[in-house]
Parts: C-alpha cells; structure tokens; sequence
C-alpha cells in the first residue's frame, strides 16, 4: 500500500488531547498534525522522535497535517490507524503473507452472526474459511 506522498519528514515536540501532537518541520516551522491512535504510545511519543506527516488541502478537514509514522530506535512504527486494514488486505491479496494455505478469496468486514464482524475472511472451495482480525499496535518497550 502506498502511503501519502509525499509525506513530510519533522521532528515530533509533543503528543497531547489524545489524537493531537505538534511537530517541527525542517524549516523550523511548528504544525499541528491528527493523530489517529488513541493510545498512550509509550516509549514512542517522546520528545524529538522524528516522525513522518502527511499534507491535505482538503478545507473540510480541521487539521493539514496529519501523523503517519513514529521513529524510534531505527524502527518506523505506522500510527495512522486507518491504514492497517488496508495494508493487510493489500498482502493478502497479493499472497504476500503466508501461512493461511490456499484461498481464492479475500472477503472484508465479514458477518459470522448476528453481533459479530471479523475483518476478513479467506475462502477456497475445498477448505474451510480462515477468519482474521487485524490489530494496530504502537508500544516500545
């Protein structure tokens, strides 16, 4: 999956409201970009992490900017929740990740009963449906 391009290289000055965080940019300039994780980041949300944004002129959105990955300890680590399910859905696909056996289809948001949605299913006419559930994880311990 690609992402935004292109995205914007800063240096990440602070996390606060929950989904807010305030980066510098390399012309020294301090913007204020969404955050779509709504969790603590512990271990990632420090002060000068480089981070990397993604830009929007769309008017409607209250924010240009908008946090799409974390740096730390050489590790990027994606933050923009949104993006997960694509990404996954993308490799599966594509039949880059392994270890579900043969399928012919990739079926999202997948109903099992009445209260219950997983976010995929891979289905082969010979076999039994592999359900999915995909997790976003940002911790640095």
């Amino acid at each position: 999956m690609k992402l935004p391009q292109p995205l914007i290289g800063a240096t990440l000055v602070k996390r606060y409201k929950r989904f807010l965080a305030d980066a510098r940019l390399a012309d020294g300039r301090t913007v204020t970009a969404h955050c779509a994780d709504p969790g603590r980041l512990p271990g990632l949300a420090v002060e000068g992490a480089p981070v990397m944004l993604s830009h929007s002129d769309d008017p409607k959105r209250k924010l240009a900017y908008r946090l799409e990955i974390i740096e730390q300890d050489g590790v990027r680590v994606a933050l923009n929740t949104m993006n997960a399910n694509r990404i996954v859905r993308e490799a599966l696909e594509s039949r880059a990740i392994g270890g579900f056996g043969e399928y012919d289809r990739v079926l999202p948001e997948v109903r099992i009963d009445s209260s219950t949605r997983l976010d995929f299913a891979l289905q082969h006419e010979d076999a039994v449906s592999r359900y999915i559930e995909v997790k976003n994880v940002s911790w640095n311990r």
